[in-house]
């Protein structure tokens, strides 16, 4: 057994050697990582703050589309009932011509 456990802690101490010759080199990548991650979480919370805002935007954007469609229908029906007036005059003007016209011989 002492000689197995000899010929294991010698593999075991040339094995935290080369791992700790290691080190420098992992870390190098682990920082570039955990670099890449964070750009990576503040591109995502920057895209998440954009669309939350587009979100905003398409419901102000609905909001004034529904209050223009409002006032289309306000206006459609200002309009309707200038034309009703406006009928109604114009069946007026024509009877006060045609009674002018026949009132001219005696004027």
């Amino acid at each position: 057994g002492a000689a197995s456990y000899s010929m294991f802690s010698g593999d075991i101490s040339s094995l935290r050697q080369t791992l700790d010759a290691l080190k420098p080199d992992l870390k190098a990548p682990t920082d570039s990582i955990t670099s890449s991650l964070a750009a990576l979480e503040a591109a995502a919370a920057s895209a998440n703050q954009l669309s939350t805002g587009f979100v905003d935007e398409l419901a102000a954007l609905r909001s004034d589309m529904g209050e223009l469609s409002k006032v289309v229908r306000e206006v459609a029906t200002g309009v309707d009932k200038g034309a009703a007036s406006y009928s109604m005059f114009s069946g007026d003007i024509s009877s006060l011509r045609q009674t002018l016209d026949a009132l001219k011989p005696d004027l």
